[in-house]
């Protein structure tokens, strides 16, 4: 067995240094394994390196790094497959976006887990007491992962006794614009309200445009969640789209573990694996109002964006256009609490978001999250959670 000291692996980033890459570091940081970044770009189906243009040698890095293993950009498998095969070392696929029992026997995967992101989008949509949901597919309504979490979502639905209505369409989308005109024709035929579980935030992005162009109300007649949060998607538009975090960065981790596993005992048989859910992140599509009021909605999408500003009711009443007094009452007439306590609770899902990520300190979520000290944050989450900070992130 080759000496952990001397060991290393290359890891192939296509797409800038995402968060979930710290999984990987956060491994070897803890293992003692040496990490060699691989910054390239995918140019006309051949893999270069973003400084040079070069194309990628694997023999040539691997004389030179002597790497034991790799770990792959998922949107470049197949390429770097090809290539790097004749290095003969193993090689981990996180979140792959194809299916890795086309390619070697010494390549795994650690794929997203369809049950557990279906299982999440069920729990939320069937929250709004419909009888009517669906789920809309990739635009490639082929991929493995898209049928996967059809499959699951639908077996969900039906077991909670509810009616589940495919998607509709004569054949597969040649494009955008196709996509959107079958989304279209799909909204109109659906019978409302319902409940859509889309596949990826693009396809909910495609959603909402259509079911607002048909003058359908999210999420009264549509209520909607994607998989991804992805910002530039979710919070682009207004309604902002409920979405699905999946632990990306526990899937780099894993990955990382299971390539060392390979690496140090070549013989052992190790299986590919699945990833999780992180979290929910609710916003507007899946939120009804007691009573509606489109200016309450808006305050609504205000407290979720600036509650870390330490915003007060009163620039909460200033932007729905209401007089004090009023716009409080109108408020807690919507949504049940009052401005203060909605900010309060906000804030509070901000504190459990960097409470789920061992590297941020507790002191210093206070001030990120828009309280006035860290006693006010720790009162505040007592209240809400029955814990303190400390033993919410030791629960989890």
């Amino acid at each position: 067995m080759t000496n952990t000291e001397h060991q290393s692996i290359l890891v192939i980033v296509t797409k800038g240094n995402k968060p979930q890459y710290n999984g990987i570091s956060r491994y070897a940081h803890e293992n003692n394994l040496y990490l060699i970044p691989l910054d390239c770009v995918l140019e006309g189906g051949v893999l270069r390196m973003s400084a040079t243009h070069e194309p990628v040698d694997f023999v040539k890095l691997k004389g030179f790094w002597n790497f034991s293993g790799i770990i792959v950009s998922p949107d470049v498998a197949h390429i770097t497959y090809a290539l790097g095969s004749k290095c003969r070392v193993p090689m981990v696929l996180p979140d792959p976006d194809t299916a890795t029992e086309e390619l070697g026997a010494n390549v795994i995967s650690v794929s997203s887990d369809p049950q557990a992101v279906a299982g999440a989008a069920a729990l939320e949509l069937l929250g709004m007491d419909f009888e009517n949901y669906a789920f809309a597919p990739a635009m490639d309504a082929g991929k493995s992962w898209s049928i996967a979490r059809h499959d699951s979502f639908k077996t969900l639905i039906l077991l909670a006794g509810r009616l589940f209505h495919d998607w509709q369409a004569a054949a597969r989308p040649a494009d955008t614009t196709s996509f959107i005109q079958q989304t279209r024709t799909w909204l109109k035929w659906l019978p409302k309200p319902c409940g859509i579980f889309a596949a990826c935030d693009i396809v909910a992005e495609h959603i909402r445009s259509a079911s607002l162009s048909l003058g359908l109300r999210i999420p009264e007649d549509i209520a909607l969640v994607g998989v991804d949060n992805r910002i530039d998607i979710c919070e682009g538009n207004d309604p902002t789209i409920t979405s699905i975090e999946q632990d990306l960065e526990g899937c780099y981790y894993r990955s990382a573990q299971l390539l060392h596993t390979m690496i140090r005992h070549p013989k052992r048989k190790v299986r590919s694996q699945t990833f999780g859910v992180l979290r929910i992140v609710r916003r507007a599509s899946t939120r009804p109002l007691l009573v509606f009021d489109v200016r309450v909605k808006k305050a609504l999408e205000f407290i979720r964006l600036h509650a870390a500003e330490r915003i007060g009711p009163a620039q909460v009443v200033a932007e729905m256009g209401f007089r004090r007094s009023f716009g409080d009452q109108r408020f807690r007439e919507c949504t049940g609490r009052t401005i203060l306590e909605e900010i309060s609770y906000r804030r509070i899902e901000m504190v459990k978001d960097g409470l789920r990520h061992a590297d941020i300190c507790i002191g210093d979520l206070s001030s990120r999250c828009g309280f006035a000290s860290a006693e006010d944050m720790r009162r505040v989450f007592k209240k809400i959670t029955g814990l303190s900070p400390r033993e919410w992130r030791k629960s989890q």
